[in-house]
């Protein structure tokens, strides 16, 4: 019997396109496992992002809604019964001598109390702008005698939305509570550098530097704080040696979070 080849032929070709047919099939089919597999890691990783961003927007509402509590109370009762002592002391019939002393300790207290309200109070700082609440900031801390301090900044007036003005001023008033407490430093120096693709803003001291100060349960919650602020708004936040001694903070905001 002999057989047509051209049918053979034939049979051999679909036999041959069902083969690369099926083939085809099961690729485009891992593809779209593998792209829908994708998609669902990259929908997790985009909720997870959400929900750690809603943390800590909570974990910040919360602390800044203590802070104007502590500012409030600062200013309506702290301050103002010192400022009762202070009458009532004028009043005793006491020599000049001793009461001029307690009367400008009184009056410091006083004033080192209004500016502590202040610098917690977060409608304040909104409403003056972040560059005018560091310029005070550092104002009040030179006035201490124990620092000197600079503040550089550019010429142009950078604009930030209310929410970035309070997380960056809240950065820089972490870092400068980490140096006073650890870092026996003599200098600080705030620095705000304009350029093409960020803003970058950095905060430097003269202090004993990352390895002498140590990284203790208070100073690693202080910088996780400033690590978790600086997240909110889109910023990179490392902290650094410095070039000649003490340590840097350095926050990086890109110009596409920028209003």
């Amino acid at each position: 019997m002999q057989i047509d080849l051209s049918i053979l032929n034939k049979a051999l070709f679909i036999v041959c396109g069902i083969f690369f047919l099926l083939i085809a099939i099961m690729v485009i089919f891992v593809i779209l496992q593998r792209k829908r597999h994708n998609n669902y890691l990259r929908e997790k990783e985009r909720l997870s992002h959400d929900y750690q961003q809603a943390l800590l927007q909570t974990r910040i509402e919360i602390q800044e809604h203590a802070f104007n509590q502590i500012s409030q109370e600062i200013h309506d009762n702290i301050g103002q019964l010192l400022g009762v002592v202070r009458i009532q002391l004028n009043s005793l019939p006491l020599s000049e001598e001793i009461i001029q002393p307690t009367d400008e300790l009184l009056e410091r207290s006083i004033n080192e109390l209004r500016n502590l309200s202040h610098n917690l109070n977060t409608e304040l700082i909104q409403r003056e702008g972040f560059i005018s609440s560091v310029h005070k900031l550092l104002y009040n801390l030179r006035k201490t005698g124990r620092y000197e301090v600079r503040f550089e900044q550019p010429e142009k007036d950078i604009s930030f939305t209310d929410s970035q003005s309070l997380i960056l001023f809240r950065i820089i008033q972490e870092a400068i509570s980490n140096i006073i407490k650890h870092a026996k430093a003599s200098e600080i120096v705030v620095r705000i550098n304009e350029l093409p693709d960020s803003i970058n803003i950095s905060i430097e001291d003269n202090g004993r530097g990352m390895d002498a100060a140590g990284n203790g349960e208070e100073r690693g919650s202080g910088l996780k704080n400033m690590e978790n602020r600086a997240r909110m708004i889109g910023a990179s936040f490392n902290i650094l040696p410095n070039d000649l001694k003490g340590t840097r903070v350095i926050i990086n905001l890109g110009r596409e979070n920028l209003p």
